[in-house]
């Protein structure tokens, strides 16, 4: 969390391993915010699968509910 005298400002980064296909759900994504704050902004999803690096945001969209 960084305080300053715009707002505020959140990162938050996490790894996880998914060790089975019923736990691909955990890689829908879900971001809460305050609109009138501004926009929230993704800095990277990287998925590595078998020594290889996908770049998810590369050809990602998201919807906004």
């Amino acid at each position: 969390m960084h305080l300053s005298e715009k707002g505020q400002a959140q990162y938050l980064g996490y790894r996880i391993k998914l060790l089975d296909p019923a736990a691909l759900q955990l890689g829908n994504i879900s971001i809460a915010w305050n609109p009138g704050a501004g926009a929230p902004i993704a800095h990277g999803i990287k998925v590595f699968r078998d020594g290889q690096v996908f770049d998810v945001l590369k050809d990602a969209t998201f919807e906004i509910l």
